[in-house]
């Protein structure tokens, strides 16, 4: 149910000039209500905005009864392979060693992307999900395959997933795929 509670605060000063992306982005927020998955980017140059973007919309999809998830790439080499995807299953309560155990051999690592995808489109079941990856230009490959694969794979959920990455340099190897999958959503 939509909260009734005060408007969540992003920060102590209003968001300007971003009035008519955020609304653009609500009907996005509308369209995964009725079933249909969506995604959004929301790319730029460092500073100029997109996680603030995407955390106002986070305060809209909340009001309106949706759970969000939010995993964020780390910019440290030491980050472990799919680090944000942990931060959106510890939302669920669902351990990532849980369905990554035993992923090794031929095959294993395909069927670790596709548990975690299946996971989150699992939990669309019981209400609307948004899921947020911010600075995806420092994510590792694993990270952006589930995404591809998600994207790729789900036909019909109560779905989605907003994405930020930086403008430049030009998207290349793995997340120029995922661009490429997202633009054809």
């Amino acid at each position: 149910p939509p909260s009734t509670s005060p408007p969540e605060q992003v920060a102590p000063w209003p968001m300007v000039g971003r009035d008519a992306d955020l609304e653009s982005l609500v009907d996005v927020v509308a369209a995964a209500e009725r079933g249909v998955p969506s995604y959004a980017v929301i790319t730029g140059d460092p500073g100029i905005g997109k996680s603030r973007l995407a955390a106002e919309l986070v305060v809209r999809a909340r009001q309106r009864g949706m759970r969000v998830l939010i995993g964020r790439c780390s910019q440290d080499d030491g980050a472990p392979p799919l680090w944000p995807w942990k931060s959106v299953l510890d939302g669920l309560g669902v351990p990532l060693l849980e369905g990554v155990a035993g992923s090794e051999g031929e095959g294993g690592q395909f069927r670790a992307w596709e548990w975690i995808a299946e996971t989150v489109r699992g939990a669309t079941r019981d209400q609307p999900v948004m899921v947020v990856l911010d600075d995806l230009h420092w994510a590792d490959t694993s990270t952006l395959r589930v995404l591809r694969l998600l994207a790729e794979t789900t036909d019909r959920a109560r779905l989605l997933v907003v994405v930020t990455w930086r403008s430049h340099p030009e998207p290349a190897g793995a997340l120029a795929d995922v661009a490429e999958a997202l633009a054809r959503m």
